[in-house]
């Protein structure tokens, strides 16, 4: 059941049809993906582990900004958020076990220590602690509004900077070459103009990699001339990516996008009402090459979308970006 007094993706109780970047995505890919993830709060047991494993790291990185670089007190947000849910629920040898987890989230803290009291060891730009977790609402059309939350507004040379951190399996050049052109960023960066009056020049990407720690204890490593045991940690891996810019032609073009998407998406968010209706929905992915990837592939899609089923593979776990 969706939570009372909600504020996140959907039609509110005022009548506002809320959407973030994340759903706009999912709208454009597949009705279907979109509407099980923020009409009906739906996701995979596997993915929760992703989306809570990101969230966690949100709020590592939120306190270590808001406290000036208290990498313990980073550590700590990222365990309270994590640390019980996924001792319960994720294997001990998974890559997003807690363990291997925390352990590049301590590896990134250490590479990033301040130094005597300046800036951020290895980072290009410099921390405002009150453009940390900017949360936005802010009007896309009438009856519809854009909402979600900026990881970072930090200056860099003449002007600001949206730093959008990201946590992903892999950090590869399929993944990284997502963010050239990617809706997601133009969005945070359209938000950020109208949140400050201040010059918005571009947005970075601040890539965590969530893989898996070498560990074999017999097996050398050829980078460090040890085991793999002994110098694991080693290979924790991170990388600023960007500066991403935007023609104005672009996010005039993406609003229109945006608009359109969002329209579209309410219209059937109020028509279909029950998880019965699902079967009644698009599949564009299909098409598009979506399914690949898509948590509803396996165990819904494949299945015929089959209501009981549905309800059967998939746990409730509802998306407010501006709680996450």
């Amino acid at each position: 059941m969706r939570p009372t007094h909600w504020g996140g993706v959907g039609l509110g109780s005022d009548g506002i049809f809320r959407v973030d970047a994340s759903a706009l995505r999912a709208w454009m890919s597949c009705s279907t993906q979109a509407w099980l993830r923020y009409a009906r709060g739906l996701t995979t047991k596997g993915e929760k582990a992703a989306l809570l494993a990101g969230t966690a790291g949100h709020a590592a990185l939120e306190a270590y900004f808001r406290s000036d670089g208290d990498a313990k007190a980073g550590r700590a947000a990222f365990d309270e958020v994590y640390k019980a849910w996924a001792t319960q629920n994720v294997a001990g040898d998974d890559r997003l076990a807690h363990q291997n987890v925390s352990i590049i989230m301590r590896r990134w803290f250490e590479a990033h220590e301040r130094k005597g009291g300046g800036k951020y060891a290895n980072l290009p730009w410099t921390v405002v602690p009150e453009y940390v977790e900017v949360p936005f609402e802010l009007e896309l059309a009438e009856g519809i509004h854009l909402i979600g939350k900026i990881d970072l507004l930090p200056q860099y040379n003449n002007g600001f900077v949206v730093v959008e951190t990201k946590t992903t399996g892999s950090i590869n050049s399929w993944w990284t070459a997502q963010w050239k052109l990617a809706a997601q960023l133009t969005t945070y960066l359209w938000a950020a103009r109208q949140c400050i009056q201040e010059r918005v020049l571009g947005v970075f990407v601040n890539a965590i990699e969530f893989g898996k720690i070498p560990s074999d204890p017999s097996r050398r490593c050829k980078t460090h001339g040890k085991k793999y045991a002994e110098c694991g940690e080693l290979h924790a891996k991170w990388e600023v990516l960007g500066l991403y810019e935007r023609p104005g032609r672009m996010i005039e073009e993406w609003h229109q996008e945006a608009v359109q998407a969002a329209t579209k998406m309410r219209a059937v968010f109020e028509e279909a009402d029950s998880i019965e209706d699902v079967q009644r929905l698009s599949q564009e992915g299909m098409f598009n090459g979506s399914c690949r990837g898509c948590e509803y592939a396996e165990g819904v899609c494949d299945l015929g979308r089959q209501p009981h089923m549905i309800e059967a593979n998939l746990v409730e776990e509802w998306w407010n970006p501006l709680q996450a």
